[in-house]
């Protein structure tokens, strides 16, 4: 749902869409020319589409992974594109430390973790970025952002969810919500469910 909302953003942005298209390839050659198509309609969890569309100005998110002593450390750092070539990508680091510094990143054979599509192992040559006009609510924790939009095609479905998802925004004026609406007894109502598990409140000493 996040991937759709990015994709229906994009359009509205002024200016020319850029598209890098990535290379997939199976590590079984003989799989590649069978699952070649196959693979470019896949984004296994974690890495990029296979045509990654962009646009300058535009505010993608990047995922930095590092492996060391088989423990995988991943930093997300919003990014404003400024130029994009075949094997390289120019932008401007908008968050942290390093705010307004410009970085460049190429594009690199990425391999999906403990995914295998239909049993196939593949490799996807791509830059390392993914767009963040939207984000799931799991990916949003510890943001503070000026204005929220909460979108609730369906109920949450963890506990606590709901509070993280609504406690992004600094005042409750600069929260908007879309939710289901449904008809109860003829009257057009506008809800959503809090998942709460009131055993984990027992436990943490909260009475109901």
């Amino acid at each position: 749902m996040v991937d759709q909302i990015n994709n229906i953003v994009l359009p509205i942005l002024p200016g020319n869409t850029l598209t890098s298209i990535a290379h997939d390839m199976t590590k079984d050659l003989s799989q590649q020319p069978h699952y070649e198509d196959y693979l470019s309609t896949l984004t296994p969890n974690g890495m990029p589409p296979h045509s990654l569309h962009l646009k300058k100005k535009e505010r993608p998110l990047c995922y930095y992974e590092t492996s060391t002593h088989q423990m995988v450390y991943q930093m997300e750092t919003r990014l404003i594109c400024k130029t994009i070539s075949r094997n390289i990508l120019e932008a401007k680091i908008i968050i942290g430390p390093c705010s307004g510094q410009t970085c460049l990143i190429p594009r690199i054979p990425l391999e999906p973790k403990n995914v295998k599509p239909a049993g196939i192992d593949f490799t996807r040559t791509q830059f390392l970025i993914k767009l963040c006009f939207a984000m799931t609510i799991n990916k949003s924790q510890g943001q503070t952002l000026d204005r929220v939009g909460v979108y609730l095609p369906d109920p949450v479905f963890m506990h606590g969810m709901l509070y993280v998802a609504f406690s992004r925004a600094k005042s409750f004026r600069s929260l908007h919500i879309v939710v289901q609406s449904l008809v109860l007894s003829g009257t057009v109502v506008e809800w959503t469910k809090n998942i709460t598990y009131s055993e984990l409140l027992c436990l943490a000493g909260i009475s109901l």
